[in-house]
């Protein structure tokens, strides 16, 4: 049926209906709701600053403990001393301190007995009671993780949850955190839950890295070649010191592979020497050597230092020019040929260093000469 309005009333109405329809088209529902702006991340050069904020994190084989030794340490102190020498400014983060005090960031965020949702409760501002926020208070550039011993299990949610809550806290501080995250160690006897759940996890952080994530992981089951035997064990001597903590030569194998993720993950902080290689070489004994290696740093400002090794004997390296010289030795040909392998390094943060390998063939002085006086005869 129809009806007749009031031409004025009718536009008003035309006009209502007409803006009711636009803002409807443009109404935002649930299932298609606003994309916040993202903030912005940090660019990946940014993680080169002079200081890197480490967090130790984990459990008890983090603190140190039940590890044989008083100082409780564990892969820190090692880790801690590699990272010096190879030219990194390390700040150690958190709010526990262990460890022997001389020469050694002893800060970390290690937790005896703690479970992996124990640690992704209080990792950021999950805490109930609003007293524990590990990262907020101890802000840190890389997170070294190693969790999962207690209450093993082979399902790896808890620890996506700590994966969770380090992300939201990027979010909510425009900051940027790499997780360098361990498949865990292995215990005494092994233990195929183990397995299952390093397997889980690193399929879980793969996952994340595809879509952008900022996750290494380091095969502290394997790669670290530790012995799951104790260390006094009478026939094969391993690198435990009880059925799930480390000895120090444990630590010390989690330390080296702590150190590799680290290097990994600042490469692109510093360029390695571009260094050409000389080619084989070929000399009598007595000869008069210059050899210069030559090499250059992409990076501004970088000084080179050379070395070399298994040299013909009378030859050495200038550690500053690179040039090899000198008189080989009147008896070298004896242990010819010589394997040689030079290394440039560099005084880059971190240090950087390449290495060429070439073959140094030396024949004795005779040889050499014989051949020439008896053609002289004929």
């Amino acid at each position: 049926m129809k009806t007749k309005s009031h031409p004025a009333l009718s536009l008003s109405l035309r006009i209502f209906l007409l803006s009711s329809v636009i803002g409807s088209l443009f109404q935002v529902s649930p299932s298609f709701a606003a994309v916040p702006e993202p903030q912005e991340t940090p660019a990946p050069q940014d993680i080169c600053k002079t200081t890197v904020r480490v967090m130790p994190l984990g459990d008890s084989i983090t603190v140190g403990k039940s590890s044989g030794a008083t100082d409780w340490i564990a892969y820190r102190k090692d880790l801690w001393n590699s990272l010096i020498a190879a030219n990194y400014s390390v700040d150690f983060v958190g709010s526990q301190i262990n460890g022997d005090s001389s020469g050694f960031d002893q800060d970390h965020e290690g937790h005896g007995g703690y479970t992996d949702a124990q640690v992704a409760t209080y990792i950021y501002n999950n805490d109930p009671d609003g007293k524990v926020n590990w990262l907020s208070k101890n802000p840190a550039d890389v997170i070294l993780l190693h969790i999962g011993t207690n209450s093993l299990d082979e399902f790896p949610d808890d620890v996506e949850d700590i994966l969770n809550e380090i992300d939201q806290y990027e979010a909510d501080t425009s900051s940027r955190v790499t997780v360098i995250l361990a498949r865990i160690i292995d215990r005494v006897p092994p233990s195929q839950m183990t397995n299952k759940f390093n397997n889980n996890v690193e399929a879980m952080a793969q996952k994340r890295i595809d879509n952008g994530d900022d996750i290494i992981l380091a095969d502290m089951e394997d790669d670290a070649l530790i012995i799951y035997k104790l260390f006094d064990d009478p026939v094969t001597p391993g690198d435990m010191y009880n059925y799930l903590h480390p000895y120090h030569t444990g630590y010390t194998k989690m330390a080296a592979e702590w150190k590799q993720a680290i290097d990994d993950l600042y490469m692109q902080c510093n360029t390695a020497p571009v260094v050409t290689n000389p080619g084989n070489q070929v000399s009598r004994e007595r000869d008069q050597v210059s050899l210069q290696i030559e090499a250059l740093d992409p990076d501004p400002g970088d000084a080179l230092t050379y070395t070399a090794e298994r040299l013909p004997p009378g030859l050495s390296i200038d550690g500053t020019s690179g040039m090899i010289g000198g008189a080989i030795s009147a008896a070298a040909s004896q242990g010819s040929p010589y394997a040689v392998s030079v290394t440039v390094s560099d005084n880059g943060n971190p240090f950087r260093s390449t290495e060429v390998f070439f073959s140094w063939e030396v024949y004795p002085w005779r040889d050499i000469f014989v051949p020439l006086i008896l053609v002289r005869k004929n």
